[in-house]
């Protein structure tokens, strides 16, 4: 089989976890906005049905809106090429996903919990010339979204120059987080070490 393509409530969404699926090249799931479902179980049964198709070219996954956030190692499946994640998600999140899916064209994530990460971030000054070695190199296309809240947030702002300077296959930034002029001034101050960042188209 080449193509499938399931849309379905959250709840809906969780008899995925016992269903035995064809191998398949073009997986895609939209799970829609409705009924709640907890977010550990529907990982589970969307991992159960991508995981399945092991001949995989193309795997699709976009998951909407809760209230619930989502935390490290809930998303297990790692062969995703475009993943939208409409709910609230760790930094951590953010990086363990772009560390290890490593056949991601497209990542869009709506909203960020900036307050649970603890980490670093930061990018060193030019004029240390400390270059940070690439996190991905197949990802072209990045969306970062954010609610009313997090539109003011430093750490959101942080983390799309993070992966800006960390991605050097992107082509596409689309962060309604920031001004344009703000990421222009962000690609003349840094395109001297990441060489990339003058192709990356930005929009907001």
């Amino acid at each position: 089989m080449d193509y499938i393509t399931i849309e379905a409530s959250p709840l809906s969404t969780l008899m995925l976890a016992g269903i035995e699926f064809p191998k398949t090249k073009f997986p895609s799931l939209v799970v829609f906005e409705g009924d709640n479902a907890p977010l550990q179980d529907l990982f589970k049964a969307t991992d159960n049905f991508f995981m399945r198709s092991t001949e995989c070219l193309k795997a699709r996954l976009l998951i909407p809106f809760t209230s619930s956030i989502i935390a490290p190692g809930m998303i297990q499946c790692t062969m995703f090429t475009i993943l939208h994640l409409r709910s609230n998600v760790c930094i951590n999140v953010i990086l363990e996903v772009v560390t290890r899916m490593q056949n991601l064209k497209e990542l869009a994530i709506s909203r960020i919990n900036v307050r649970r990460f603890k980490g670093n971030i930061s990018i060193p000054k030019p004029s240390s010339m400390r270059i940070l070695k690439p996190l991905h190199m197949r990802m072209k296309n990045l969306s970062i979204w954010a609610n009313y809240f997090d539109n003011a947030s430093e750490g959101v702002k942080a983390i799309v120059k993070y992966l800006a300077v960390r991605i050097p296959s992107l082509t596409q930034l689309y962060a309604r987080t920031m001004k344009i002029s703000d990421l222009e001034d962000f690609r003349k101050e840094y395109e001297g070490l990441y060489p990339h960042l003058s192709t990356i188209s930005f929009e907001r």
